[in-house]
């Protein structure tokens, strides 16, 4: 066995020490060796201190410390003939040896500078915050300096929210005693590695999982394997007008849906960052609402649902049926009345009772007809007999405008144009027909636009005619009866009693 099976992992072994001896490579059968490069082994013997790795043609073993490949009750992770792969922090003749991770051990300058120059990462407790950044406990009296700029790959608000925290640091420069770090950078290294993985694999209509790492009104960014992805407010939800905040939160982990790829210039940034364009959708994952309201048979022709109006058109308003499902009421069928335009019958927000006419299955679309409430429970009203013309009819006032008094009735609905009430010219029509009072009309026929005319006016012609008629009746009718006494009185001269 080679000598190497020395208590290098022992309890008190300094990895900084033997740092310190470092040997710059080893010749190996395929290529050189040297501090900082991670290779893969098989485990050949494990003691109670060291494991001991065969690490391809060298004719020597290397080594880890056995407190590195334990769990936090203490048991050991590995068994002999596992093969693992670690980062080797020390060389010398006949002697490797590896860490799993980071230099753990107590750093002295020497281990430092060798860190500093073969990309290893050092481990450190945040001690305080200092202005411009964070001071670091690297072990023994070493301490470094890592600037606010380069904590996090990103602006950090509060760097105190550090202090405690033990992390993996790159050194970017020894000066003495004065020991630059930066976190940022290995956290660049690890997002490049991860994110060139991620490209590797990276498809339209593949599922992915991330974190939310900003929310804005125009969209969602998610981090993912090293890449960053955008959620636009559209692929939210199928439901409308949902906002970003209602739906996700920071830090919140989920699964979403590559939409698009759109390629960066890959001479835009020399530093390896993301170029890439890469949307996402959480939509995509949920079930289609409009699909499940048609084959429920939720929105088939004659429902009568109540929904909210959402927006607003010249042509008519949206209502939401259901969460991403909306059909349109045109502004004929509104209101029971003739309106200009929609406000002057609903507002954003209202709840309504509209049933559904018919549906466009291919586009996608659903015509509704807005009702009242009583037949939104009892189902439509029975029709009544159809007015004729000249039947007077007890009209309830509607709306009024300058030009006439819109009235309706049981089976039907007609304007009293101004000239036709019976009020002088310029009178205000308002104050004497208010909404819903109760006025006597004559159906008198159809306008030129196809719209029922009433007249009150016509109303008191037929009721003096009807007066008149009546008067002449009885004249003649007492004459008559005049007529046959004279006649009776001269029979009875005539013939005697």
């Amino acid at each position: 066995m080679s000598n190497a099976r020395k208590d290098f992992g022992s309890a008190d072994s300094d990895f900084a020490a033997l740092f310190n001896e470092f040997m710059p490579s080893k010749k190996r059968g395929d290529g050189w060796l040297s501090v900082g490069d991670r290779v893969k082994g098989r485990v050949a013997v494990i003691t109670k201190d060291n494991v001991f790795v065969s690490v391809g043609s060298l004719k020597s073993e290397a080594v880890i410390a056995a407190s590195e490949l334990r769990d936090e009750s203490g048991a050991l992770t590995v068994k002999e003939g596992d093969v693992l792969e670690a980062a080797i922090v020390h060389m010398r003749e006949g002697e490797i040896v590896l860490s799993t991770g980071a230099i753990k051990a107590q750093a002295g300058r020497d281990s430092l500078e060798n860190a500093r120059n073969s990309g290893m990462p050092v481990d450190g407790t945040v001690s305080k915050v200092n202005k411009g950044g964070l001071e670091v406990e690297l072990g023994g009296a070493m301490r470094g300096f890592c600037p606010i700029s380069q904590i996090d790959v990103r602006h950090v608000e509060d760097a105190s929210s550090f202090v405690g925290q033990r992390l993996s640091f790159l050194v970017t420069d020894v000066r003495g005693r004065d020991i630059v770090l930066s976190r940022r950078k290995l956290l660049e290294q690890e997002a490049s590695n991860a994110a060139r993985k991620t490209r590797a694999t990276l498809e339209v209509g593949k599922t992915v999982r991330g974190t939310v790492r900003a929310i804005h009104d125009f969209g969602v960014f998610i981090e993912f394997g090293g890449l960053d992805g955008f959620i636009p407010p559209s692929e939210l939800s199928h439901q409308r007008g949902v906002k970003p905040s209602e739906v996700l939160s920071i830090g919140q982990e989920i699964t979403a849906v590559v939409t698009r790829i759109e390629p960066g210039d890959p001479h835009s940034d020399k530093r390896g960052r993301q170029s890439e364009r890469i949307g996402l959708s959480l939509r995509a994952l949920e079930v289609d609402p409009w699909t499940l309201a048609v084959d429920n048979g939720d929105v088939a022709p004659g429902r009568r649902l109540e929904g909210k109006v959402v927006r607003i058109q010249p042509f008519g308003a949206f209502v939401e049926l259901f969460p991403g499902v909306d059909g349109l009421v045109h502004i004929s069928k509104l209101s029971d009345r003739r309106i200009a335009r929609p406000e002057e019958a609903v507002r954003l927000g209202d709840k309504v009772f509209v049933e559904v006419e018919r549906i466009d299955e291919i586009d996608r679309r659903i015509a509704l007809r807005r009702i009242d409430e009583d037949e939104f429970k009892n189902g439509p009203k029975p029709k009544g007999v159809p007015a004729r013309v000249g039947d007077v009819l007890m009209c309830t006032v509607d709306r009024v405008e300058r030009f006439g008094v819109f009235v309706k009735w049981d089976s039907g609905k007609g304007l009293i144009p101004a000239q036709e009430t019976g009020l002088p010219r310029g009178a205000d029509l308002r104050k004497q027909f208010p909404d819903g009072s109760v006025v006597q009309a004559m159906l008198v026929e159809p306008d030129e636009q196809g719209r029922t005319r009433l007249s009150i006016a016509a109303v008191g012609a037929a009721e003096e005619r009807r007066n008149v008629d009546e008067y002449i009746a009885a004249q003649k009718e007492q004459t008559l009866r005049g007529s046959l006494a004279d006649q009776l009185e001269r029979l009875r001269s005539k013939f005697g009693s």
